[in-house]
């Protein structure tokens, strides 16, 4: 039986963090693609060819004009599990908070 690697796309306009994160997930597991861009435009590129388990997402690929973060983000979100790492205002526009409910489930 044959192992897919893993693969986490890394969308970060710097190029010294972009290269901390490859070289952290491959510290974790040296057998994950990790393609990368600096821009949200060139990732979807990516992800005509890839399909990540994970997208990280620095607020460095953003540019400018992020009044539409919800728009910009949707074609990631719908393909995987997207970590944010910028603002925290930025972070917050994104977190979903917990229902009540589900927490609840996992308690006896």
């Amino acid at each position: 039986m044959t192992s897919r690697a893993s693969v986490v796309v890394i969308i970060c306009g710097d190029v010294a963090l972009t290269e901390r994160v490859v070289q952290e997930i491959s510290l974790i597991d040296s057998e994950t693609h990790t393609p990368h861009s600096a821009t949200l435009a060139q990732a979807l590129t990516i992800l005509e060819r890839q399909r990540p388990v994970v997208i990280f997402i620095d607020q460095s690929s953003l540019g400018a004009d992020v009044s539409a973060l919800d728009e910009l983000f949707a074609p990631f979100t719908e393909v995987a599990p997207v970590i944010f790492a910028g603002d925290p205002a930025f972070q917050n526009r994104f977190t979903m908070p917990a229902r009540p409910e589900s927490c609840a489930r996992g308690r006896s």
